[in-house]
Order: structure tokens, then sequence, then C-alpha cells
């Protein structure tokens, strides 16, 4: 019978490691394979498992009476009974939370977003020169198309000419799918935006498909003002300064140069001795080129319009212009090139209007991998000795612009969050001083969110940030756990210095139990889901560093804020729980 029993007990032993191990397998396999991660952790956990069943169990003792965490509690026992030790370990945890902080604005943590994700398909924006026709943009559009065989990673292509102007025609291409090729979609759009500059007549941009919230160029840089010449200067010197700076694709501004445009220019002073005004000349000039509208012809299905022109033959060159003649008050004729004289100038492409101001934009692609946030900021440092005229001004749009409303709103409900958290607590322990030292959680917590951001190489982006607003209702469970047993041991009789090592002894394969499940829960997102692995990473080192010194850290919190409160009792009757 008792061999029967060893059996049994080595049987289950055995039986719940290597379900471990399975589970283990399964829960971190990547597209239906076992890659090397699953295998590892499939390993660590099992022998984690192994580990426990062979020394821990081993024990007649609980886990709280271990030998370890018994000797941990005397040690804690000493630094909480110590004045001297208990500030030292408060100033050392609030100089690693400003270091920690001080990564962001260093530079040792990049800003975004939204990750960058591997898109399935792109889009080439093709345009001609101002005035192509239809045929001409279809030849040039040929010519793309042909290039887009030559790419075996190419899976289908529709191409859209003429819909929004007759210069201007997109081709949206579809990949194979990723799992099918060797090349990631941004190498593959590297690769042909070398190749389509040899396509002469044409400018071609290629956007990938950008994430939900992520409209337009993640570059964009606006120069508002009256003067269009002076914006189309300062855009042009901006444009190359953008161009040089590595990360940077497709740089372009909408200040280009449009249609060549005919200019008339109407000496008003011989235009006054002949006998003529700017406004009989402008008029003129009017119905010679677009003619007099007579009257409507009305056919059995349609209207056609009636227009008389005044000199025998329409304008169809600018040597036809000295055909124009001009009737001035007496009623006799003037020649154009007597009051007149033609000039050319460039247009502008097209001219945008913010609060009534003429605004040009710098807009740019980034490539793969890089930084928004950092090429503005070299940008800033090679344009910082260029002094704008009066009366232009500049500001920063695109990822830019998002970037700042969403810290902005981070920090707003980060804060809400903090103040409901607060009620709650308050609500829950009726005191209005112990809700404050369990919330020093949330800091310890961030402590681990900028460590786990350093060394998982991942930037603070909007995914993180709502990691790290989750964490301020998640990192308190701990602390919680040990406040309330701390109090009810206080209300038994038991010493504070006592109750809060003990509640530790007690609490603590609770609060590590509670905490390792939380971050295995969210560690296959973190190994198997790029978009969203830097909350995934947020939430695992942020909880891991606030179980770990909210087992060591908060109890002296506790201590100090309850010798402070009595105090504070004793002199105001403030803090009365």
């Amino acid at each position: 019978m008792k061999e029967k029993n060893n059996s049994l007990s080595k049987f289950k032993k055995y039986g719940s490691v290597l379900l471990i191990f399975v589970l283990s397998l399964y829960a971190f396999e990547i597209d239906d394979k076992f890659g090397m991660v699953a295998w590892v952790i499939a390993i660590i956990f099992s022998g984690l498992m192994l580990f426990k069943q062979r020394y821990l169990d081993k024990s007649s003792e609980k886990l709280d009476e271990h030998n370890l965490i018994r000797k941990y509690e005397n040690f804690l026992f000493k630094i909480v009974k110590s004045k001297g030790k208990r500030t030292l370990v408060i100033v050392m945890s609030t100089i690693v939370f400003f270091i920690s902080l001080s990564a962001i604005p260093l530079g040792i943590i990049d800003l975004e977003t939204f990750p960058q994700e591997e898109a399935n398909n792109f889009t080439i924006a093709i345009e001609t020169p101002k005035g192509y026709l239809l045929e001409d943009t279809k030849e040039i559009v040929n010519e793309f198309e042909e290039l887009l065989f030559q790419y075996d990673e190419i899976e289908s292509y529709n191409t859209d000419i003429g819909s929004l102007a007759d210069n201007e025609a997109s081709i949206t291409v579809e990949l194979v799918d990723e799992k099918l090729r060797d090349k990631k979609t941004s190498e593959i759009v590297n690769e042909l935006l070398i190749d389509i500059k040899i396509i002469p007549g044409a400018k071609a941009r290629i956007s990938e498909q950008r994430q939900q919230g992520m409209n337009g160029d993640p570059i964009k840089i606006g120069l508002r003002g009256e003067n269009l010449d002076e914006l189309k200067e300062y855009a042009n010197i901006y444009l190359d300064i953008l161009e040089d700076i590595d990360g940077v694709r497709n740089p372009y501004s909408d200040a280009s140069a449009g249609l060549r445009q005919v200019r008339i220019n109407i000496n008003k002073e011989k235009a006054a001795n002949l006998g003529l005004n700017t406004y009989s000349i402008s008029n003129d000039l009017r119905n010679s080129l677009n003619g007099t509208k007579l009257g409507v012809y009305k056919g059995e299905s349609d209207e056609i319009d009636i227009v008389g022109y005044v000199n025998n033959e329409r304008i169809n060159s600018i040597k036809d212009f000295e055909k124009i003649h001009f009737t001035n008050q007496m009623g006799e004729l003037v020649n154009f090139t007597d009051v007149c004289n033609i000039s050319y100038e460039d247009g502008v492409s097209e001219i945008n209007h913010e609060d009534l101001d003429r605004v040009v934009y710098i807009q740019s692609q980034t490539y793969q991998g890089a930084n928004t946030k950092n090429i503005i900021e070299e940008f800033n440092e090679k344009t910082n000795e260029i002094n704008l005229p009066e009366g232009i001004k500049r500001y920063d749009g695109g990822e830019m612009e998002n970037l700042n409303d969403m810290v902005s709103d981070m920090v707003r409900s980060l804060v809400i969050a903090l103040m409901l958290v607060y009620i709650v607590l308050a609500l829950q322990f009726n005191s209005l001083s112990q809700p404050i030292v369990i919330l020093v959680s949330v800091p310890l917590a961030f402590i681990g969110v900028v460590a786990g951001l350093i060394i998982t190489n991942n930037p603070l982006g909007t995914y993180a940030m709502m990691g790290a607003i989750a964490l301020v209702g998640i990192a308190v469970n701990d602390a919680i756990v040990l406040i309330d047993f701390a109090n009810y041991l206080r209300k038994n009789g038991k010493d504070k210095y006592v109750a809060i090592t003990e509640a530790v002894r007690t609490r603590f394969m609770p609060v590590l139990a509670t905490s390792l499940t939380t971050m295995g829960g969210v560690l296959p997102l973190a190994l198997k889901n790029p978009t969203f692995e830097q909350m995934a990473y947020v939430i695992i080192f942020g909880l891991f560093a606030s179980t770990v010194l909210t087992l060591f850290v908060i109890p002296n919190v506790y201590i100090i804020s309850d010798n402070i409160t009595g105090v504070f009792k004793k002199k105001t009757g403030m803090f009365n729980d």
C-alpha cells in the first residue's frame, strides 16, 4: 500500500511538471511552431515547478514560515525600527525614481505615437507636370507598371488615373503574405524608391498603410504668413535641410512650382493718355479670351451657349495677344502692345489657408525604424540659426502634433486615475493618509516601466502609456494586501513595527503569486504581438518592480506616515482615521 502511495505521489509530482512544460510550450508557440522562445520558457517554468517540489515542499513548514522569509522579516524589522535607515530607504527610492524619469528628457527612451507595423500594401502617388493631358499621364504610369512586374513580392496592383486631375495617378500595390516573402515591406519600398527615380517626367511618392489615428505624413512643418514669395523661399530652405537628415523619405513642399503663368502688365500712365483705364482693358481682355455670351441655343435634348468674340480669331498662343485692340472713350482702337507688356512667372502648385493666413507645408515620410521625434530635434538644431522674417510663423504638425496631444491626454488620464484610486482607497480604509502610502507603489512601478522599455529597446508610445495607466490600478493591489493585514494585526494589539513586518512575512507568497499570475497573463502578448509588446512589457516590468519594492519600501513609508500623522493628530486634529 505504501509503495502504491509513493508511486502515485511520484506520478503527481512529475506529471505536474510535464503538464506545466506542455502548457508553456503551447502558450508561447508562434505561427503554429515551437520556436526557441517557447522551449526556453517551457524549460524555465517546468524547472521552477520541479525546484519547488524537490526543495520547498520537503519542508514541513508553511511557505510563509520558510527560513528565507523569516530572515527577510528580521532584516526588514531592523530597518523599519531605525529612523536613519528608514529615511535612507525613502531617499534612495526617490532618487532612483527621478533618475528613471530623466531617461525620457535625456533621450534614452524615444517617444512615438504608434508602433510602426508591417504593412501588406502601399500606394504610389504619381504626379506629372502641370498641363499634362490624361494620355500623357497614362504613358508615364505604364512605365511604373512595367517596373512593378519585376518584383516577385507583388501579388497585384490597382491603377487609378485622372480621378483628381489629368496629371495625377495612383497605384495601390498588394504584396504577397508576409510569411511567403523574404523581404519586409519597408525593404521593398526602399528598393522601389531607387528604381522609380530613373522614370523621367513624373514625381512619385510611396505611402505605406499607416495605423489607426495616424493620418498624413509623420513629418509636417508649416510656415504661415502673407507674403507668398517669402514663404516659398524659406520653405525651399527648410526642404533642403530636411532632405539631408537620415531617416527622411520622400520630402516635398507644396511651394513647388506649378503651371508657368503669363502676367499682363498695364502701363496705367500710357493707358490714361490714350483714353483707357484698367477696368476697360481687363474687360476687353476677358472678352477676347473667353468671348461674350450672346444667348443660348436650345436643342431637343441640350442647350448650347452662343459666344461672340471681338477678334476674328481666338487667342491660342502668346503671340496672338498682339491681335487684341482696345476701344477708348473716343471710339478709337488702341493696340495691345501700346499699353501692355507680357511677363512670365512660376505659379504655385497649391495655396493653403489657415486662419486667413497663407500656409506652406514641408512634409516627409520616414523610413522603417526611424524616430520622428529625433528627426525633428535634428531639424530644429540645423534651423536654429535661420531667422524667419517678421510676419512668418512656423509650427509643427504631423506626428509631432499627435505626440504632444497624446502626451497631454495621457498625463491627464493618469492624474484622473490616481484621483479615482485615492477616493476608492479612502472609502475602503476610512483614512486620508493610508491611501497615500498605498499610492507610493505607483512611482515604484514606474521605475520598472522605464527599466523595461530600456532593456527591451522599446519607445514610450501610446500603448506603453496605456499600460502605465493600467498599472495605477494593478500596482496598488500588493500594497493594499499589506496595509490591510497590518491594520488587522494592530487592532489585535500588535506593535506597528511588528504588525507591518509580520504582514510582509504572512502575505509574502500571496503577493508574489498574484503578481506572477498577472505577469504571466500578459507575457504571451509581449512575445507574440509586436504591436502591443510595449504595453505588455510596461505591465510586466512595472509590476515586477512594484512587487519587489512594495515588500521593502512600503513598510518604511507606512511607519513614517504613521509617525507623521500621529504628530498631526495631537497638534492639529488632522488625519484622524
